[in-house]
């Protein structure tokens, strides 16, 4: 609220110049300021001087793209061997283009789009982004050649220094270079190299062909990707298990705008999609990839229903469309004549035109590669079968749980029942395979239930077919000397019973045992080894027809392994 001494009238109404507003509110225009990591305000500068050299590859004008981080000052310097920027006198501004260009907000060759222009496609909108780049610069120095002639223009803090020099210079080829010094009053960062390589890779995924070359203070790094995303799908893959890779999938809508997908699906429940349009990345929430999710679900799903022989129980399931994705990894290549983002950092994009095309044509395309290549197609429908099944379980075994806490039996065992945060069943229903793990705490547990949803290799099973996984909280009853009633009053051992099928009223029979191997897979350190003896105090104490000879666990490194059949 203004008080009453704050004047509030006409005085106090200001009209800045583009480029004084640029540094006054830096944000709006490049982003975070306060912080130097990948997505802050120094990698979007150097995002929006690399992504016109860029527009220039995307164009057919440029091959190269060349970024120097120089020893001294930290000064930065990104060159490429396109066109150049025009120089020639602007009648209008009363200074060169290549000033315009790089020190005029809202200016530049690329409003005007399509056939014969300048850039058909190109992330650069509202020519605002190198101008932030000049305006947030302690130095900023530009230069172009073109056909044997290079103009050098220099800017400090946003503001031209002195006038165009044109100098002619038969040796050197057609380009554009920028160097530029962070302004340390408004960024106070340098540069970080193991961001600039993330970049500069990612780039040239996106840039079939293009070559970029990143000289490190004077360690010198080629990128260069001919295949392109299919590249990047290639290293999102790593060494995981394949169902299937997609071919190339892809597109030109009416007006221009065109996508490409490189697709393919994993023995896994995960799914992962990087988005990218005209070079620029995009949130996955973006329309294009919420089309592609779309569009592949509808295909499994067409395929599931039409071509897999499903059981009687299936044909009536409601398969959901996380089932169905499951394993999936995308990478989807938007090249758009006019996208429209939701601000100046473009990671949005609002665009629906080429998401409709898409809609229209990618599931067909996905469908028929389907068709025709069965077997991996079976194996994917085995796939959503089985995270169906165990979704279902989950959902069975939670309603079953919430049942059971409303009786008033319950509602003084209510700790007894196991929540599925913490246990992950297998499965199957045959004791005969199942393995059970005993973790301490559910941190400890995560990796082996994201582990258990892989398949393995020789049989293609999944792996959480035989495999159960507790999380212990910690035991902290020794059962030595203590009822096996008393010891039912710790939640931990009461859950343990549950969760094995371990019989309170005769110890000695195994009947109801749900696992044939209990392994204990506590830390390698003091607070492991006190819960592993309690817990083998418990078994050898309460339990000891199911307990080793001689009483103690097999041991392997920090796994201990109960046997169960095998001992009776």
């Amino acid at each position: 609220m203004t008080s009453p001494e704050t004047p509030n009238n006409y005085d106090n109404i200001q009209t800045l110049d583009g480029i004084t507003q640029m540094r006054v509110r830096p944000g709006m225009w490049i982003g975070d300021t306060s912080t130097n990591e990948y997505n802050s305000a120094p990698m979007n500068m150097l995002r929006e001087v690399v992504g016109n050299s860029c527009d220039e590859f995307l164009g057919g004008h440029a091959t190269e793209i060349e970024v120097t981080l120089k020893k001294e000052h930290d000064y930065i310097t990104v060159r490429d061997n396109g066109r150049g920027i025009p120089f020639g006198w602007n009648e209008k501004q009363e200074r060169s283009n290549l000033e315009v260009a790089l020190g005029v907000p809202n200016s530049g060759a690329k409003y005007d789009k399509g056939d014969g222009k300048a850039f058909k496609v190109s992330i650069g909108l509202n020519g605002v982004g190198t101008k932030a780049v000049t305006a947030l610069s302690e130095v900023l120095v530009g230069q172009s050649t073109r056909d044997g002639v290079t103009a050098t223009c220099s800017f400090h803090k946003g503001f031209i220094k002195g006038v165009t020099q044109i100098e002619e210079t038969p040796d050197l080829k057609n380009g554009t270079s920028i160097t530029w010094l962070l302004d340390q009053s408004i960024i106070p960062f340098q540069y970080r190299s193991e961001h600039i390589h993330l970049y500069l890779k990612q780039c040239a995924y996106l840039n079939a062909g293009l070559k970029i070359t990143f000289n490190d203070k004077g360690e010198t790094t080629v990128y260069h990707e001919p295949e392109g995303i299919y590249s990047l799908r290639k290293d999102l893959v790593g060494d995981s298990q394949v169902l299937m890779n997609f071919p190339k999938l892809e597109g030109t809508d009416p007006e221009g705008n065109s996508y490409e997908i490189a697709l393919a699906i994993l023995a896994t429940s995960q799914e992962e999609y990087q988005a990218y349009v005209n070079g620029g990345a995009i949130e996955v929430a973006s329309a294009p990839v919420v089309a592609m999710r779309k569009s592949l679900a509808d295909a499994l799903l067409r395929y599931l229903k039409e071509q897999y022989p499903l059981s009687k129980r299936h044909e009536k399931v409601n398969f959901t469309t996380s089932d169905v994705r499951s394993g999936t990894i995308g990478v989807v290549k938007i090249l758009h004549t006019d996208p429209k983002f939701d601000s100046q950092t473009k990671t949005k994009l609002t665009s629906t035109e080429i998401s409709s095309y898409i809609n229209q044509t990618l599931k067909e395309n996905i469908f028929l590669h389907l068709i025709t290549n069965p077997v991996q197609a079976n194996q994917i429908c085995d796939q959503i079968i089985a995270m169906t099944d165990a979704r279902q379980a989950a959902e069975k075994a939670r309603e079953a749980s919430l049942q059971k806490s409303k009786s008033p039996l319950a509602q003084k065992k209510q700790e007894k029942f196991i929540s599925l945060d913490i246990y992950t069943p297998p499965l199957s229903e045959d004791p005969s395979q199942n393995i059970l793990y005993l973790f301490e705490g559910q941190s400890a547990s995560g990796s082996l239930v994201e582990a258990a949803k892989e398949r393995n290799p020789v049989t293609g099973e999944l792996y959480k077919e035989h495999i159960g996984i507790l999380a212990l909280k910690g035991i902290g009853l020794n059962s030595l000397e203590v009822s096996l009633a008393q010891c039912m009053k710790n939640v931990e051992l009461s859950t343990l019973v549950e969760v094995t099928g371990l019989s309170l009223e005769n110890p000695s029979d195994l009947s109801g045992m749900k696992y044939n191997e209990i392994w204990i897979a506590t830390d390698e350190d003091g607070g492991g080894y006190h819960i592993t003896t309690l817990l083998l105090t418990f078994f050898v104490t309460h339990f000891p027809e199911k307990s080793p000879r001689p009483k103690r666990p097999i041991s392997y490194g920090p796994l201990r392994k109960w046997m169960v059949n095998s001992l009776r």
